[in-house]
């Protein structure tokens, strides 16, 4: 099962899930996408996927999603994504977090992304669920020497599948994913195959 949480930080509330895994092997961080919530991922309860492998997710509101207040400290809209890159160290550092797994979707995927380069030594994998092409770090992204999981999906309308071969051509170490007959939200369109993908990715030496 899941709990109801909230953290604060710089004076605003963050609201999130949190798996009920004791001692997991393995903490894996959900990102949402621009039209969703956390919440989105609770319906799945994807914990039914990922506990019998020791996986604990945690699924938070980006600020000024969801039960998230805005919080100008982290700017969505900054460039270069700077500013959702801080919001993930703080957040992490805020519940501790020595090393995890980050998984973004559509529009956060390029947060995660710049969160790789920031702090590197912190992410085990990365998980880009049909992102939006990072363009304010476009030139850098060749740098993030960590493995990433690339999935989209087939029928794809709202990115399309440029920014998934772009991706698999830059970054050094990934797995494409493309999953047939899925919209631009895979999970919810195949949420078992997304989630088998998932926790194979996660497995994987």
């Amino acid at each position: 099962m899941v709990s109801e949480k909230y953290a604060e930080l710089n004076g605003k509330k963050v609201h999130y899930f949190e798996d009920d895994i004791k001692s997991p092997a393995v903490d894996l961080i959900f990102l949402h996408g621009k039209s969703f919530k956390a919440q989105t991922w609770i319906d799945l309860k994807p914990w039914e996927y990922l506990s019998k492998e020791g996986i604990k997710g945690i699924y938070l509101d980006i600020p000024g999603w969801g039960n998230s207040e805005p919080n100008d400290k982290y700017d969505v809209s900054s460039p270069d994504y700077s500013g959702m890159s801080k919001f993930i160290e703080d957040f992490t550092d805020y519940l501790g977090l020595k090393k995890f797994y980050l998984l973004g979707a559509s529009f956060s995927v390029p947060f995660v992304l710049r969160y790789a380069l920031d702090k590197p030594e912190k992410v085990q994998k990365l998980i880009l669920v049909g992102g939006v092409f990072a363009k304010g770090i476009e030139n850098k992204l060749q740098k993030i020497n960590i493995p990433a999981l690339i999935i989209y999906g087939e029928n794809d309308t709202v990115v399309g599948l440029e920014p998934a071969e772009k991706y698999s051509k830059i970054l050094p170490i990934n797995k494409k994913i493309i999953v047939k007959g899925a919209r631009h939200p895979l999970y919810l369109d195949k949420p078992n195959e997304f989630f088998e993908h998932l926790v194979e990715f996660i497995k994987e030496k």
